[in-house]
């Protein structure tokens, strides 16, 4: 097997046990959020203080942003033809969804530590 193969071999591995892995944690963010929708700010930061929902809603966002990026890599390796232009475009990609991963992270963590 080349190692082109082996790589989207183990992409393509990865981007299925993300998506396993993303089921519940949708689930439970998509309850969660329609439990908050009648909450006051207080009982909502309350409610992101504590660890396993913390710990949940980080895992929601690394996971998102990294189904995302391994996604939206494979529509420009497919889609765009020039090879420079694609490596632009995958490396812009992971930058910025890498940031935002961060951010959404780091705002959890300084929730939960208040």
């Amino acid at each position: 097997m080349s190692q082109s193969q082996t790589k989207g071999s183990i992409h393509w591995r990865l981007q299925r046990i993300s998506s396993v892995l993303l089921i519940p944690l949708t689930l439970w963010f998509v309850s969660a959020i329609s439990g908050l929708s009648s909450v006051n700010y207080a009982e909502a930061l309350f409610w992101m203080q504590q660890p396993l929902n913390a710990l949940l809603m980080i895992s929601f966002i690394f996971l998102c942003c990294w189904h995302l990026i391994m996604g939206l890599e494979i529509v420009i390796e497919d889609y765009i033809s020039n090879p420079g232009m694609a490596r632009t475009s995958i490396l812009m990609v992971k930058l910025s969804f890498g940031l935002l991963t961060f951010i959404g992270m780091a705002t959890i963590i300084n929730i939960a530590t208040q």
